[in-house]
């Protein structure tokens, strides 16, 4: 019967060594603690565990109940560290720290203590946090995190959020973020996470800032599960240079013009949101190489890319190679119809970029300037058949039937092209996947590429039969017209 237990006093520490095969060895310089049942006060702790040094002071409350009947435990710290490395106090031995074996750190149900801290550095595997400080409250197997501030590789990091380990084995967490004039080449070498989820960072360089929110799971080794993740943030440039980066290059070669293999991106500001191990990137405008741009589109964890980039190019500075792509089918359209139609200025081009990082696929889309062909072709149509008789709506027709026929095997030959790449794409995403568990996902990822790629090749398909049943139509019209 503790409560009726009447005691009182003090205990003092000081030089006190404890050895353990579990943890570092700890050395107590000073610990002073005054006492009665109900509560302890830390009046001063100053200690070492291995490499990490702590000083602290604060309240415990119903330190007897938490003891002898696992009653909840209550308290409040401030406590002040120039240094820990939790690399040293998660491993399983006090000898060199395996980042590897880390296992969870499990939050008590039967505890509930606020810290405030202020902590010079904190080592965790390859990561080096400095300049902590914020609340830390732990409760109810959670540890929830307010105000929190830190400075890594040369940025700075606020956030708040909670670390939970309700779920055994599985800790969970959400976060949110704000990241502050972070470098892009340090950033993707620190972080295994950036690489996977935005490679196109690997051929980037420049600071960028970002706000953040984010949830999801670890594994056993406190590592996130990148499936699991889920959230959405901003993210602010202010210069970054992209080059070397293979989708960029095949986009420069589909238009020849070699000023879009390196772009200098400035004073960006975008959204995105990422989900089942996808980014999704809102549209935004952006500058490159000299042409207003709006890109939009998604990148996987399986390194497959989805992503259309809208074009306005001024005529001045297309190379005449690029010219002589552009104006072929405009130049075939005219032969067959008759009419006159000339490129306008700006160029505008639907970019498709498809495929993988490594192998992506890029495909030209000039609807907007096909939209225009024709509506001029049925104005021609129209004035010509006024003008003649049978013979000439005779003619017209044979004109509509062979331009009609003609976008619908341009239509068909786009498509057998986009399907074939993307299966290929795909079943090579399979095969050169070894790793049995990888497979399954690689598998799953392809079939679904593949569901997509079909998806595509069909609205290819329509789009054609819907542009040929025009021509022929307004033909049609526009003949009987003629004829009555």
């Amino acid at each position: 019967q503790y409560e009726n237990f009447i005691a009182a006093g003090t205990i003092n520490v000081s030089r006190m060594n404890y050895r353990s095969a579990d943890y570092p060895l700890t050395t107590i310089n000073n610990l002073l603690l005054t006492f009665n049942p109900q509560n302890v006060l830390l009046n001063q702790l100053d200690a070492r565990m291995g490499k990490s040094d702590f000083k602290a002071t604060g309240s415990i409350d119903n330190l007897l109940g938490y003891y002898f009947k696992k009653e909840l435990l209550k308290g409040s710290f401030n406590l002040n560290s120039s240094l820990v490395d939790l690399n040293e106090l998660m491993s399983s031995s006090s000898g060199p720290s395996d980042t590897a074996k880390l296992s969870v750190i499990e939050v008590p149900s039967d505890v509930d203590l606020t810290m405030t801290t202020s902590i010079g550095k904190v080592l965790y595997e390859k990561l080096i946090f400095q300049n902590i400080s914020g609340k830390v409250w732990v409760h109810e197997q959670k540890v929830d995190l307010s105000g929190l501030s830190f400075n890594i590789i040369n940025g700075n990091v606020v956030m708040s959020g909670t670390y939970s380990t309700i779920l055994p084995g599985k800790p969970a967490f959400s976060y949110n973020l704000s990241l502050n004039n972070f470098d892009i080449q340090q950033t993707v070498k620190t972080f295994s996470t950036v690489q996977q989820f935005a490679p196109i960072a690997e051929r980037s360089s420049g600071s960028f800032s970002s706000d953040l929110i984010v949830n999801g799971v670890m594994d056993a080794h406190m590592q996130p599960i990148l499936n699991s993740l889920n959230g959405k943030g901003k993210l602010i440039t202010q210069s970054v240079t992209l080059s070397n980066f293979e989708p960029l290059n095949k986009f420069a070669e589909a238009l020849k013009m070699d000023q879009y293999k390196k772009l200098n991106l400035a004073d960006l500001n975008l959204s995105f949101t990422f989900k089942d191990g996808r980014v999704i990137m809102s549209p935004f405008t952006a500058r490159l190489a000299g042409t207003n741009a709006t890109i939009s589109g998604s990148s996987g964890l399986d390194q497959t890319i989805d992503f259309i980039v809208n074009l306005a190019i001024p005529k001045s500075t297309i190379p005449a190679p690029a010219i002589g792509t552009i104006t072929s089918g405009i130049a075939r359209a005219n032969s067959l119809i008759g009419t006159d139609f000339q490129l306008p200025d700006p160029v505008k081009v639907n970019m498709l970029i498809g495929g993988t990082i490594p192998h992506p696929t890029i495909k030209t889309d000039f609807s907007s300037q096909g939209k225009t062909i024709i509506e001029t072709m049925k104005e021609e149509v129209k004035q010509e058949v006024k003008q003649q008789g049978r013979e000439q709506a005779d003619k017209i027709l044979a004109d509509a039937q062979k331009q009609s026929q003609a976008i619908r095997d341009a239509a068909k030959a786009s498509a057998d092209k986009l399907k074939a790449e993307g299966y290929a794409a795909a079943d090579k995403l399979v095969a050169q996947t070894t790793n049995p568990l990888a497979k399954i996902a690689a598998q799953e990822a392809a079939k679904k590429a593949k569901k997509e790629t079909d998806k595509r090749v069909q609205e290819i398909i329509d789009e054609g039969n819907k542009k040929s049943q025009l021509v022929l139509d307004e033909a049609k019209k526009k003949s009987d017209e003629l004829l009555k």
